[in-house]
């Protein structure tokens, strides 16, 4: 158990580094990037849940034009006004692994009563583990369109956030937000259940150009 809280804090530490190391274009996102404590981050919350062989599954839906992706988490953490969500799934038996992180987020968000919605910029990333991502995702007929085009070393791209909503009663943190065409996007975190679905415009996630990618805008701001 030692070993797995030694790894869950080092990949912590990797993502927090990360975010320290990239500014965001617009003023407001950019006071969300507050200096971390990488070397000892405080863990709010941390819950690492056995999914069994039935639980882990992901599946892809897609219905027109649009697209919703389902599937399990392993591990919820909080820590420093940072959600990860690591996903540790199975596609039609392949072996799947990806982050899911959400800056900033608080963690009494989970014990609100009822059902709120807070219009708050934030910024939703997803964290590839390089081979262990990217070669299962080459193999879904439906995410096709991103063959090649993931990267084989780790990496994340970034999405920006307008609001989240809390529902209680499902046991729920629903986060929207809009990709650079326009189109809107949902996430939604079932903490009870462990699960996760994104659901977002087929075109728009096939438009690669809507994901922001974190080493292109350090190279970007280099210049």
């Amino acid at each position: 158990m030692t070993s797995l809280y030694i790894l869950a804090f080092a990949a912590l530490g990797v993502l927090y580094a990360a975010y320290t190391r990239h500014r965001i274009e617009s003023n407001r996102l950019k006071s969300l990037q507050k200096r971390l404590e990488i070397q000892n981050p405080t863990i709010e919350y941390d819950y690492n849940r056995f999914n069994t062989k039935d639980e882990r599954e992901t599946t892809i839906i897609i219905q027109e034009d649009n697209t919703t992706l389902i599937t399990d988490i392993q591990n919820i953490s909080i820590a420093e006004e940072t959600l990860v969500a690591k996903i540790s799934s199975q596609y039609k038996e392949i072996p799947i692994k990806l982050d899911v992180v959400i800056r900033p987020f608080e963690k009494n968000l989970f014990d609100i009563e009822g059902y709120k919605n807070f219009h708050q910029e934030g910024l939703l990333i997803i964290w590839s583990y390089g081979a262990q991502t990217k070669l299962p995702i080459e193999q879904m007929e439906e995410l096709i369109f991103l063959k090649d085009k993931i990267p084989m070393d780790p990496g994340g791209v970034y999405l920006k956030l307008d609001s989240f909503k809390v529902d209680k009663e499902e046991s729920s943190i629903i986060l929207s937000g809009s990709f650079e065409d326009n189109q809107e996007f949902n996430l939604s975190i079932y903490y009870s259940s462990y699960r996760l679905k994104f659901s977002a415009s087929t075109k728009s996630i096939s438009n690669l150009s809507n994901f922001k990618n974190f080493e292109e805008l350090n190279e970007n701001e280099q210049q």
